[in-house]
């Protein structure tokens, strides 16, 4: 598999923590970023990018849980984002980081989705796509549909079931835009639209073992 230099911002632990700072305090679609949230998920992911990689996993706190190295020892993998990022977040990230790797796993969109109009979560999805394109044209990316949600456990604040269908058709649509690969998780996990008891505990987040149905999946496109 080919292999890349990552070239990132770090030149020193001095720059690194300048930029997490930095980064925490920007807004973002009028959100303000946490501090701590930020560092914790950015101090080992900067950390990782000194060296080369092979894979890179983008997304938000959904993944944020998944054990991705331990299922892929093999492979050099950087988890890229923190809990609760979104689309503007994550577009910021690859902003920041410059990686080269093989490949890109991108899983974004739901933080955020519910009280924004599709036609924004296109240009947002779109600009974070655009971007890493730019930035790793010889990279191979893979779209990851948005998982169904179960509003009824904890009643969250969740998009609708219809609101993530269409937003997946957005994503669907930019995989053939922009020559991407587009893996359908949704309707790995989905039962009539909505995301099982079974699988989660508070109504987004994936439980531990339920993982492994995502790992299965992935697996066919990790080592393709």
């Amino acid at each position: 598999m080919r292999k890349l230099p990552v070239v990132s911002v770090i030149g020193n632990i001095q720059l690194v923590g300048y930029i997490l700072i930095n980064l925490a305090t920007t807004n973002s679609n009028n959100n303000q970023w946490k501090a701590e949230e930020c560092l914790k998920g950015w101090t080992n992911s900067l950390y990782s990018l000194r060296d080369t990689v092979d894979i890179v996993f983008l997304r938000p706190s959904i993944a944020y849980r998944g054990l991705l190295k331990a299922e892929f020892s093999d492979k050099r993998i950087c988890n890229l984002g923190y809990p609760s990022d979104d689309l503007c977040g994550m577009t910021e990230c690859t902003n920041q980081v410059m990686a080269f790797p093989a490949k890109v796993f991108l899983m974004g969109g739901i933080n955020g989705l519910t009280n924004q109009d599709l036609n924004d979560f296109e240009n947002e999805y779109e600009t974070l796509v655009k971007s890493l394109k730019d930035s790793m044209p010889l990279t191979v990316i893979y779209l990851q549909s948005i998982l169904p949600v179960n509003k009824a456990i904890k009643n969250i604040n969740v998009p609708s079931c219809q609101k993530i269908i269409e937003a997946n058709g957005i994503i669907e649509q930019m995989r053939r835009k922009y020559g991407c690969r587009y893996i359908n998780l949704h309707s790995l996990y989905a039962e009539d639209n909505i995301l099982p008891n079974r699988y989660t505990a508070d109504g987004v987040h994936l439980l531990p073992d339920v993982y492994k149905i995502w790992f299965q999946v992935i697996k066919d496109y990790v080592y393709e």
